[in-house]
């Protein structure tokens, strides 16, 4: 396991370790709404006019509140493991260092894949049972193909086989690009007060503001991919050249006082 992997693994853990946190608060606030309401029997309506009426309808209201509150924490338990559930799945990031070997092996499998399709249509064509057998298309799978679809075409469909290929010549680009970046370092410029950090490192394009950027242009960080990150105090999205663009268009776009009381250079 790598360096990404462990991380990854980590934030399973974190997710879950929230969910089961979650959990027990849901059960610790249904057992208090429980107590709550013990003493009072199943059924018993309040008493209009009764000296108990108030301390009735408080008590309700405190243990109804406590049962809003379990489904709220059921539902954030929920959330969290939904979220640890969808660690790691989704494709291969680029943040790993093993993505150019990870996407070597994926288009291999597709570049396997184009291939035997394409023979495999070559040999329906010819009615060539034989040499399908031969390639292990069982009876069964080779029936299936010689199916006519509903524009009277058998075997596999050119879509399938277009798909295929736009999916080869994308893994292709990206181990390109992902290739390309592996010479990059770590730089850094400074526009209107605001540190632009190109960390290679981390694969993250990250902005570092004086102080808290006003409402307007933290609704354009977001509208651009950044998102804030405690740990790191940057706003940040990974390295790309359109995410540089979008920051640097955004720090030069900055008023003085948007930028928090710096002084602003023409954009």
């Amino acid at each position: 396991m790598n360096a990404y992997e462990q991380k990854q693994e980590a934030r399973r853990e974190r997710y879950e370790a929230r969910a089961e946190k979650a959990r027990k608060e849901a059960e610790q606030h249904k057992a208090a709404s429980d107590r709550l309401t013990d003493h009072i029997p199943f059924g018993q309506p309040v008493l209009v006019g009764h000296h108990s009426e108030g301390r009735h309808r408080r008590t309700l209201e405190h243990s109804q509140n406590l049962m809003f509150r379990m489904v709220d924490d059921l539902k954030k338990a929920d959330h969290y493991k939904q979220k640890a559930a969808s660690v790691g799945i989704g494709g291969i990031s680029s943040d790993d260092p093993e993505a150019v070997q990870k996407i070597k092996a994926e288009l291999e499998k597709l570049e396997e894949k184009q291939g035997r399709m394409k023979t495999a249509n070559k040999h329906l064509r010819k009615n060539d049972n034989v040499a399908l057998l031969s390639m292990g298309y069982s009876e069964q799978l080779i029936s299936e193909l010689k199916k006519p679809d509903f524009a009277g075409r058998t075997g596999y469909a050119d879509y399938a086989i277009t798909n295929n290929g736009a999916n080869i010549r994308r893994l292709k680009k990206r181990i390109e690009e992902l290739t390309a970046r592996a010479g990059d370092t770590t730089s850094e410029q400074t526009i209107n007060g605001v540190r632009i950090l190109d960390n290679v490192e981390d694969n993250r394009l990250q902005l570092f503001f004086p102080g808290k950027p006003e409402e307007e242009v933290r609704k354009k960080l977001k509208a651009s991919g950044f998102r804030w990150s405690p740990y790191a105090g940057a706003w940040q999205r990974q390295r790309s050249n359109a995410a540089m663009y979008l920051a640097q268009e955004i720090i030069k776009g900055l008023s003085c006082a948007q930028s928090v009381e710096v002084t602003c250079t023409s954009p």
